[in-house]
């Protein structure tokens, strides 16, 4: 499916305008704003009103071909009246419109989680104003509000300009109904409103159905939340505003003590939001890998269709920081490199930053590319430093890991890679050395990768064990007793051949040493950087010595985002380091990476998650489900409202579930590691 037909099903989903290019028979091409009323899918004909804001005052009714539409884009805070037999037979047929999507199920959790993740940010009031001479009273006692042929024209010109502007600027701005303000000695909080659509065929502003709720709202330097002034034991009212509003607005008034001044009139205000990231164009790279069926296996799973375990797949070697290390850290690192799909529970203090490390130098050890992210900075800063003190003979590992992020962030890794490279020329690598270093650890680490193979085998077996002992308690009918007693009896064997891994053993089975290691590392981190220096790295370079910092970053970012560069740069630097939501500079929305790690997954929103994931090949993912949620100021109401439009299930609630969360309920297949050992206590605990 490609982003057309994308295009073409949200606006008749969500109830919107689309703006397409189309050319006609004669081969002329014209920009309309199309409201789609019916679909002939058989010859692929969409019946539609259309409106060309240049040529035409009033919109028609065209016969438009799918196949001649050249692009299509969701004219967001338009109104067209949605056509539900079509979206019933779309549900229902939806072979029969395959041009527009590969599955509607699928479709309509990217949708929702896209729509989610926009409405996850403060508003605030915006000085832009969209039209003049707007009567806010007209709206209230008519219904919707009638513009005038300049209001029509003015609301016009905005929407094109908006559809119009550079992607990566991206804020929207909503016109807002107040149901409930603050006016304070701080500023304006808008609490309560009703968006006002755009009602293009009958030039019309439409209120919407609901209220939405602004849970945080940012006024000047400030930022005002719900909880300053309505206590936490009354916000159950906010679940339906419209019969609660007066005992509400009675409450703010006990909660702030007259401090504020209450407005419930109905004054028309502009809300402005900016969001980090475009999801939908992002997302377009998770639809095309389904389409033409090369989805990795972490997005497989993600929509429930990782159906059957990973086959036996090769052991690759493990490289440790030290000796001090469990069975379970032990196992986590082994499955990442071995299996597409690793989840790893534990607590504060059981060691997943160690283990991460610790699979990142493996992986590392085997020329694999990883790239690890998280929702906030905190535990990504935590990982990058383990690895950037890393020294040899007191002298630093320039090991071939860059963290990047935001523009600040990037500035201090172009920074890094500068005084790295210089560094890095000062070493005399040595192949033959470096080679024969690498074969001696191979061989010292493959006893430990066999004696996991068979731990992991153990752990299957004893899963199996008591699945069949708990049917058998259960099951009366003799044949299959009879099965299950010697299925048993197999498998107790099978047990008893395999042994069992004690604690105290393990340290005779991590056989390496420690020094040797960090000399590898020493020479192979600096080999690494030292590719920079090769004529393909020329604009590269060229990079890194621009004068103007913001132009810097700038160019280092649009370097990145292309495939070829990315591939390049991987080169030199195979371990990259970022947020969930910078994860979308790093090339096209495709698949760049043989590891994506997810650190803090209990505490990452599941929508920007897909950005790093999508990017990997392999995803392991760690967290403790049993933490706070992912913090979030997206309304409830909202929440509710889209769960409703996209027919969204409880396992991919944006609000109830992180990505840890999502992974947990809908893959079925894959086990997840507990790291059962606490390091942050004292011994006697």
């Amino acid at each position: 499916m490609d982003p057309i037909g994308r295009a073409v099903y949200k606006a008749i989903i969500d109830g919107k305008w689309l703006d397409i290019i189309y050319v006609n028979q004669k081969k002329e091409t014209t920009r309309y704003w199309i409201g789609i009323k019916d679909i002939s899918p058989r010859i692929k004909m969409l019946t539609v009103d259309g409106f060309n804001i240049a040529k035409a005052p009033e919109p028609t009714e065209l016969k438009i071909y799918f196949d001649s539409i050249q692009s299509a884009k969701v004219i967001d805070g338009t109104y067209y009246p949605r056509n539900e037999k079509l979206i019933a037979d779309i549900k229902e047929n939806f072979e029969n419109y395959s041009f527009l999507t590969f599955s509607p199920v699928n479709l309509d959790v990217l949708n929702y989680y896209a729509e989610c993740n926009q409405l996850d940010s403060e508003a605030c009031q915006s000085d832009y104003q969209l039209i003049t001479g707007i009567d806010d009273e007209e709206v209230t006692r008519k219904g919707y509000y009638e513009l005038s042929e300049v209001q029509f024209q003015e609301l016009a010109f905005h929407f094109q300009k908006q559809l119009n502007q550079n992607q990566a600027f991206r804020r929207t701005i909503e016109i807002a109904l107040n149901q409930l303000s603050l006016k304070t000695e701080e500023g304006l909080y808008v609490l309560a409103y009703r968006r006002l659509l755009f009602d293009i065929k009958r030039k019309r502003l439409i209120p919407a159905p609901e209220v939405s709720l602004n849970w945080e709202f940012k006024s000047g330097e400030g930022k005002f939340r719900m909880s300053q002034f309505l206590g936490e034991d009354d916000q159950h009212l906010l679940q339906d505003f419209e019969k609660n509003q007066k005992i509400i607005t009675d409450k703010i008034q006990e909660y702030v003590q007259g401090n504020v001044k209450i407005d419930d009139l109905p004054h028309v205000y502009y809300l402005e939001r900016e969001f980090s990231v475009d999801l939908y164009s992002e997302y377009h790279g998770i639809v095309k890998m389904f389409q033409e069926e090369r989805a990795p296996k972490p997005l497989l799973a993600f929509f429930g269709r990782f159906q059957a375990p990973s086959r036996r797949r090769k052991n690759w070697p493990i490289i440790l920081l030290d000796k001090k290390v469990d069975i379970d850290q032990l196992l986590a690192i082994h499955k990442a490199l071995k299996h597409p799909l690793t989840y790893v529970q534990g607590p504060p203090g059981s060691g997943k930053t160690k283990t991460i490390v610790n699979t990142i130098l493996s992986a590392f050890f085997s020329e694999r590319t990883v790239l690890v992210a998280s929702q906030n900075n905190h535990p990504l800063n935590g990982i990058y430093q383990q690895l950037r003190n890393l020294t040899y003979r007191d002298r630093p590992i320039l090991f071939p890991a860059i963290r990047l992020g935001n523009k600040d962030v990037v500035f201090e890794a172009i920074q890094e890679i500068r005084e790295m490279l210089a560094k890095a020329k000062e070493i005399q690598v040595f192949e033959k050395s470096l080679a024969r270093n690498k074969i001696s650890h191979e061989r010292r680490t493959k006893r430990l990768s066999e004696v996991l193979e068979k731990h992991e085998l153990k752990l299957d077996l004893d899963e199996r064990a008591d699945a069949a002992k708990e049917m058998l308690s259960q099951i009366a009918q003799p044949s299959v007793q009879i099965f299950l007693q010697a299925s048993q009896v197999d498998l107790k064997k099978r047990l008893q051949e395999i042994g069992s891994i004690e604690e105290e053993n393990l340290e005779e089975l991590i056989d390496f040493d420690e020094e040797e290691l960090r000399k590898y590392l020493y020479y192979i981190g600096a080999k690494h950087i030292k590719r920079l220096l090769e004529p393909a790295y020329e604009e590269f370079r060229k990079i890194l010595e621009i004068e103007d910092d913001g132009e810097r970053v700038a160019q280092f970012n649009r370097y990145l985002s292309s495939e070829l560069n990315l591939k390049q740069f991987l080169r030199a630097f195979p371990i990259v380091i970022t947020t969930n939501v910078s994860s979308c500079r790093l090339g096209p929305p495709e698949v760049h990476f043989d590891l994506t790690i997810i650190d803090e997954a209990g505490q990452c929103t599941p929508a920007v998650s897909l950005l790093p994931i999508l990017r990997g090949k392999n995803l392991m993912i760690l967290g403790d489900p049993e933490q706070l949620k992912p913090v979030t100021v997206l309304d409830p109401k909202d929440n509710e409202r889209l769960r409703k439009k996209y027919k969204i299930g409880d396992k991919y609630d944006y609000l109830e579930n992180s990505i840890y969360r999502v992974y947990e309920l809908v893959d079925i297949i894959t086990k997840p590691i507990l790291l059962s050992s606490h390091y942050r206590c004292h011994k006697k605990i």
